[in-house]
């Protein structure tokens, strides 16, 4: 019989003793952290944090590969909603994707808020017409009592002139504080006129300057060539109000935020003047056929049941428009961030 002591028994990789019950390469079992053997809790499995490369692989454990897709992995859709750290547009009361978004939206502007907007919308509408009728009376009366005709001409031409200032200066509160109420009841916080009429009067120059400017430009380029026209039509309609009333900046950013997303952007306009165009054509026939033309009541369903309706409209267009920009431009921008560039 031999006296030589037996063989190691086989080694185990896991440090397991070998069946002579000396100890594997690797030491005894739980002697290094981390160390696959008897302590193991997940008996059959590599332990968690330890997959063996190409056996169980990073499908198994894809958070051991951070920005890697394992195989299997679901490919990203770019452009798709929600971006990562992004906000939804179909949560979000403003942002729109589809044009069925687009619709709904437009119409949430004008569902939550028709209360105050009409109300600053007939208030601007009476202001404007007291005073343009006052400042055309007394315009023409004072050129009468020049004595000539042609000073009568000249008391004439002034007092419109004049009239289309106030116009335009009511117009331009008018929007900003409807502008003010559209973002505040989108963000489920109803604002009253006079807090909204104030904001809008902080920034009144800039919105009656600029609105002048680009009402310029739409028209010169109507007459001279209707596509100029209808292009900036384009670019300002979602723009103008929220560039310089919420931003306070000027043209050159109404038209790099339009480009971010012109295509879109283009249709949706156009088809809301398409359906201006429609339904007034369509409401005005009706009301000329039941009503004398020029008439206080011809004028009065003109103005409530064709203008209010349309100015409501437009606005919406202008502010769900705006809020897709950008969107667009920062997929985190939505009406929380709206509402808070309000307050700057």
């Amino acid at each position: 019989m031999s006296s030589y002591p037996p063989p190691p028994g086989p080694q185990d990789p896991s440090g397991t003793p070998g069946p002579s019950g000396t100890p594997g390469p690797y030491g005894a079992p739980g002697q290094y952290p981390g160390q696959y053997g008897a302590g193991n809790p997940y008996p059959g499995q590599p332990h968690p944090g330890q997959p063996y490369p190409g056996q169980y692989g990073a499908q198994q454990y894809p958070d051991q590969y951070p920005g890697q897709p394992y195989p299997g992995a679901p490919q990203p859709q770019y452009g798709a909603y929600p971006q990562p750290g992004g906000v939804d547009p179909a949560g979000d009361p403003l942002v729109s994707r589809a044009l069925g978004e687009w619709f709904s939206k437009v119409a949430g502007v004008v569902t939550r808020s028709w209360k105050p907007l009409v109300l600053i919308q007939l208030a601007s509408g009476l202001v404007s017409a007291l005073v343009a009728s006052v400042v055309l009376l007394v315009g023409g009366f004072g050129g009468a009592a020049l004595g000539s005709p042609d000073a009568a001409l000249g008391g004439v031409f002034v007092a419109l002139l004049l009239v289309v200032v106030v116009l335009v200066v009511i117009g331009a509160l008018a929007q900003g504080a409807s502008l003010y109420v559209a973002v505040r009841g989108a963000e489920g916080r109803p604002a009253g006129i006079g807090e909204a009429v104030s904001w809008a009067t902080a920034r009144a120059l800039p919105l009656i300057g600029w609105g002048l400017l680009a009402g310029l430009l739409v028209v010169i380029g109507a007459v001279l060539l209707l596509l100029p026209g209808l292009y900036l039509l384009v670019v300002f309609v979602p723009t103008l109000l929220g560039v310089v009333a919420i931003e306070r900046q000027g043209m050159g950013r109404m038209f790099s935020l339009a480009h971010r997303d012109l295509g879109p952007t283009a249709g949706r306009v156009l088809l809301y003047v398409l359906i201006v165009v429609v339904y007034s054509y369509v409401l005005g026939s009706v009301i000329g056929a039941v009503t004398t033309e020029g008439s206080i009541a011809n004028s009065l369903l003109d103005a409530v049941l064709i203008q209010l309706p349309v100015g409501l409209a437009g606005l919406a267009v202008s502010v769900v428009g705006y809020a897709r920009l950008r969107h667009v431009e920062n997929p985190a921008f939505g009406t929380p961030t709206l509402a808070a560039e309000l307050q700057r």
